[in-house]
């Protein structure tokens, strides 16, 4: 009830009478009554019911002196619900007058001694009404339990009628069993609390287990490309030792000719010389028609030079990109070595055999530094998709582009299906989002994995990967994902707003209707035993959602069959979503401290 309806009603009171104990003040009184006996009727805490009923009390006996003892666990004993100047504050559950009061449940009135009564328990009486300063006791007791105690004062201010007394006693009854309400609810919300402290706990235990079976999927399948990966950097390895060796000799080489043409052509152009020849071995080049090219050219060299054996020469000419057409005789890096080779025959015939070699030693040299260069690179490539692969990631988020991670996704597996599908890549420039990189690289993997394993053994077997921005990103997937003869959809997923859009898409044979509702559940697999955990598309939901994005998977079967996944990224994150992925890198974090506390000896921790 209203504390205006409760003005109201204790003024309309006021204003039909000035006598009390009337008939009209009683009339109204029993209003006043039904009223909180209805508010009580209601589900409250112990401290409101209290109040509502020193509220009422205050008001329906015209006192301010009422208090209410309640049972403290923490202090083990009757302690008072609100201090009262003057008022005792507590009393021991074990004190006799207490305990006669929980075996005999009845008001007791200060001028109204009970006959019989133990000297302990009478002299306790009177030390309890002088002690609060009350004229009249009501134990609050249910099945025998005292579970508070209700003094009302001061001493001889209130004519205890029978109506006030009958009052007192339905109050009494109503007050007893909100209070045993509150209590039992107070114990529950305790209960309902210890419980939702145990589901968190659980909670962060299986997150954790999650995290590492996560991490333990990745080390599986590192197991699973190893040989590849092996082969994949011993390779490049390989041409990097080859190379080393052919360095070495060609620098030999290049050695013992340069005192002999320093003399035949000076400082300057040899150093020209060998500036050409290296630029020109740098660039990769696809040389078509090489015969017709080396006749025309030997046609013309044999012109200038008669008599001199120029086949060597034009074919490292030709090889090396130096000459396509008549046109090329006036360039530049032709000038010049044609010029040298004129400088030398004035002279000797053995002194055009050692530019050739000088020449041809400095062409080797360069192709040698570009294929170890490009050989680095090669390995540099895989160790870094490696390590941003197998490593435990940066657990927040942060700004990258889906097109890095699918590349270096892409670099690790590839040691795994080498020439047994086609790769297509259609990755185009997408902004950056706010994302953990290291999470959705096992995305990428997972979804290639699965579509790999499906397509085994198939011919002509090919996975399609693109990339691009959308500013209606749900829109466009739910029009991809409509159903549609043929084709079975299924999207999961809450977006909003611009976003990075990754699909992966194979030739394979398609998902059956009855099993594309059921991939995203946990442990669900159609993949022989020890093939797969069922945990992949699962784990994919998870991250994607936890993203604030969307995955939906389309497929159809019959002669145009094939499965496309299509996974939806915002660019950023809010601010909810980043507090909740904090938390919980911070509790699995803590988790796996204490696990590794309790692990370890006690004079270690």
């Amino acid at each position: 009830m209203s504390s205006g309806a409760l003005d109201g009603a204790i003024k309309a009171v006021k204003n039909e009478t000035g006598r009390r104990g009337s008939d009209q003040i009683v009339s109204v009184g029993r209003r006043r009554l039904d009223q909180f006996k209805y508010a009580l009727i209601q589900l409250k805490s112990t401290e409101e019911v209290c109040e509502d009923l020193v509220d009422f009390l205050v008001d329906y006996l015209e006192t301010q002196h009422v208090g209410i003892y309640l049972w403290d666990e923490g202090e083990g004993s009757f302690s008072l619900q609100k201090d009262i100047p003057g008022v005792r504050h507590g009393w021991r559950v074990f004190e006799p007058f207490l305990m006669h009061m929980a075996d005999h449940d009845s008001i007791i009135l200060r001028d109204r001694p009970v006959s019989g009564l133990h000297p302990e328990v009478a002299a306790q009486r009177d030390t309890f009404f002088k002690e609060t300063g009350s004229d009249l006791i009501v134990p609050l007791v249910l099945n025998e339990s005292l579970l508070g105690i209700l003094f009302i004062g001061p001493p001889g201010s209130i004519h205890w009628s029978a109506s006030r007394l009958n009052a007192l006693s339905e109050v009494r009854s109503l007050v007893t069993m909100a209070l045993s309400n509150s209590i039992l609810y107070a114990r529950l919300q305790g209960i309902l609390e210890h419980l939702e402290e145990k589901v968190k706990e659980r909670t962060r235990k299986l997150e954790e287990a999650q995290a590492h079976l996560v991490q333990s999927e990745k080390m599986a399948m590192l197991g699973v490309m190893i040989a590849g990966i092996a082969h994949e950097i011993n390779t490049p390895a390989g041409v990097i030792f080859g190379g080393s060796m052919n360095l070495q000799q060609n620098l030999d080489g290049v050695l013992d000719h340069i005192p002999s043409l320093l003399g035949e052509l000076g400082e300057e152009r040899l150093r020209g010389l060998l500036h050409i020849s290296l630029e020109q071995s740098r660039k990769r080049l696809h040389v078509s028609g090489a015969f017709k090219k080396k006749r025309e050219l030997q046609q013309t060299l044999q012109n200038r030079w008669p008599g001199t054996d120029v086949q060597k020469l034009v074919s490292h000419l030709v090889e090396m990109g130096f000459y396509e057409t008549g046109e090329d005789l006036e360039s530049p890096e032709m000038k010049a070595i044609l010029d040298g080779f004129d400088s030398v025959l004035e002279r000797n015939q053995a002194g055009a055999e050692i530019l050739y070699e000088f020449l041809r030693l400095v062409s080797s040299t360069g192709k040698n530094l570009s294929n170890i260069q490009g050989s680095i690179e090669s390995i540099v490539r895989i160790v870094r998709a490696l390590k941003s692969y197998s490593h435990p990631g940066q657990k927040t988020f942060g700004a990258a582009h889906v097109e890095e991670g699918l590349s270096n996704t892409l670099i690790i597996l590839s040691s795994v299906w080498k020439g047994q599908l086609e790769v297509i890549r259609n990755l185009n420039e997408t902004p950056e989002i706010q994302c953990d990189a290291d999470e959705l690289n096992q995305v990428w993997t997972n979804l290639l994995t699965n579509a790999w394993q499906a397509m085994q053994g198939q011919a002509g077997a090919r996975i399609t990967v693109a990339s691009h921005y959308s500013e209606q990103p749900v829109q466009e997937m739910q029009d991809s994902h409509a159903r549609q003869p043929g084709i079975v959809t299924a999207l999961v997923g809450d977006l909003s707003g611009p976003a990075v859009i990754v699909t992966i898409e194979d030739n394979g044979p398609g998902i059956p209707a009855d099993h594309v509702e059921k991939i995203w559940d946990p442990f669900f697999t159609t993949k022989d035993q020890g093939e797969g955990s069922g945990l992949g598309l699962s784990i994919v939901r998870r991250i994607v959602e936890e993203h604030g994005g969307s995955i939906g998977v389309r497929s159809r079967s019959g002669e145009d069959h094939g499965t496309c996944f299509s996974i939806a990224l915002p660019l950023s994150q809010d601010e909810a979503t980043v507090r909740k992925k904090e938390a919980r890198n911070r509790e699995i974090s803590d988790m796996q401290k204490e696990n590794r506390s309790s692990s370890m000896p006690f004079k270690f921790r």
